[in-house]
């Protein structure tokens, strides 16, 4: 339940950054149901994992820096050129290579 939560809180936070619409840390934690420290947990792990985030004291709100967005997903394709290490798993009918 607690990863759900997470990985739902993540993609909603992400919408808001792509919008521009986050408001403050204390506007953000309402928005989302949590505190503003998992606030600031959850921009910290985003911005680890390579999201461009800024905030704007102006407009008072968090945003990406430049266009894109945040994706959690499991892939079946790899990345030639990627930085990361994955690994191949293919299912048969009652095993799992690896």
């Amino acid at each position: 339940m607690f990863c759900q939560k997470t990985i739902q809180h993540i993609r909603q936070l992400d919408r808001l950054l792509r919008n521009k619409v986050t408001g403050k840390a204390s506007d953000l934690a309402k928005e989302l149901g949590v505190g503003r420290t998992t606030v600031f947990e959850y921009l910290k792990l985003m911005k680890e994992l390579g999201a461009p985030i800024k905030y704007c004291k102006l407009r008072q709100t968090f945003y990406y820096e430049e266009e894109g967005r945040f994706i959690i997903q499991f892939s079946t394709t790899i990345e030639e050129n990627s930085e990361f290490q994955h690994l191949h798993i293919f299912q048969t009918p009652n095993k799992w290579k690896y």
